[in-house]
């Protein structure tokens, strides 16, 4: 919403942002590289380390084993 009003978004905002809509399933990055040239591996990295959220921040998911009528979590 601040971006259609005229303002400033700062980075730290950014950053937060796209962490929940990641976590939310909301957006989904799609980065590539071409790693033989190594073009594009330190923004991949800089991309992982500042936008991705921790594996921490996820909720836990449930998993349902083969052959198992339980969910483990």
């Amino acid at each position: 919403d601040k971006y259609l009003e005229g303002e400033q978004i700062s980075k730290e905002s950014l950053q937060k942002q796209m962490k929940i809509a990641m976590l939310e399933n909301s957006i989904v990055p799609i980065l590539t590289t071409i790693p033989p040239k190594e073009i594009g591996s330190k923004e991949l990295l800089d991309f992982i380390v500042n936008y991705l959220p921790s594996p921490v921040d996820a909720s836990p998911r449930k998993v349902k084993l083969p052959n198992k009528e339980e969910e483990k979590k």
